[in-house]
This record gives C-alpha cells, structure tokens and sequence, in this order.
C-alpha cells in the first residue's frame, strides 16, 4: 500500500507520533466532509470557510491528541464543531466592563 493510500488509522498513528504531513494528508483526505459540516452550522459560503480555517488551525495545535480517537475522521469533525461554537459565542468579554 501507497504512502497516498495510508488508511485513516495509519494516518491517526502518524499525527499522535508528531507528523505533520500526516495531518495534512488527513485533512486533504477528509476536506469535503469538513467542508459540509461547517456550512451546516453556519450562515454563508464566507462563514463555512472561515470555520474550516479555524478548525484546521485547532487540530494543528493538537494533532498528537488525534491517536486517541476511535475516528480520525470524528477527531476532525470535532475540531470543526468546537470553532463553530467559538465563533457562535462570539469574542470573549472584558470582564471589567470597559
């Protein structure tokens, strides 16, 4: 089997192991089914890319985490749901009122 025919699993050992390219292998491999979760959660073409971004930038922070899921694919939606949360709550607020 192909380096660009590693299974998801093979994937999710590579980016626990710190292996970057792995990461975006897996996102390339999985980007339409990202890509459609985040415009089912928001508003727009705009908004649904600008949640991918930031979900992309999420499971880079963390990819050695992604060996721990059952799914690779589920590890990326995940990081697709939580930018969509943060981006729905909105910025944090000054907790001083100014």
């Amino acid at each position: 089997m192909g380096e660009n025919h590693a299974t998801d699993q093979a994937l999710a050992r590579r980016c626990s192991e710190g292996d970057a390219q792995a990461l975006a292998e897996a996102v390339t491999r999985h980007l339409p089914s990202l890509l459609r979760y985040a415009r089912s959660r928001c508003d727009g073409e705009l908004a649904a890319a600008e949640i991918l971004v930031r979900a992309i930038q999420l499971a880079g922070k963390d990819f050695r985490s992604c060996g721990e899921a059952k799914s690779l694919l589920a590890w990326l939606m995940r990081s697709v749901h939580i930018s969509c949360s943060d981006v729905q709550r909105g910025p944090p607020r000054d907790p001083t009122g100014s």
